[in-house]
């Protein structure tokens, strides 16, 4: 099925698609998470510390080919140490 000219067209088709639907989950959980408001909208240490980790995730990923799977969980690692460091 893999040389399939049908499965091809199809799976062409479907890449899109899936990259629409996961950045629309991304930037509703990301609105969720960080509290972002359209109608107000302030910078605080947990949205610096998530955008650094965002930016750190990308730069492991574009720049230096880590695999995702491996960036995630990187990721979750530093939000949950982040969750036990108090920001006063």
């Amino acid at each position: 099925f893999k040389e399939s000219h049908a499965v091809k067209s199809i799976m062409s088709g479907l890449k899109p698609a899936v990259i629409g639907l996961i950045a629309s989950a991304v930037l509703s959980i990301g609105k969720t998470a960080l509290g972002l408001d359209m109608l107000e909208f302030t910078i605080n240490y947990t949205f610096i510390f998530s955008l650094v980790i965002f930016t750190l995730a990308l730069f492991l990923v574009f720049k230096k080919k880590w695999h995702p799977i491996a960036v995630i969980l990187v990721s979750a690692g530093m939000g949950i140490v982040a969750g036990y460091i108090p920001l006063t």
